[in-house]
């Protein structure tokens, strides 16, 4: 089972957490469980990609 952990600021719509799954599976071809966390909250022990694209 994969978990993806993201890192979100506090203004995000609820369906992020589900959106960001149906990317995960569209572009990995993998399901995954998705976590949002607060910034700052993941280590810094690996590789950051940050997607800093508009949401709107």
């Amino acid at each position: 089972m994969m978990t993806l952990h993201a890192e979100v600021g506090d203004q995000h719509d609820s369906s992020l957490a589900a959106n960001l799954a149906a990317s995960l599976r569209e572009v990995c071809k993998l399901r995954g469980e998705v976590v949002l966390c607060a910034p700052g909250s993941l280590p810094a022990d690996g590789k950051v990609i940050a997607d800093e694209r508009s949401l709107a």
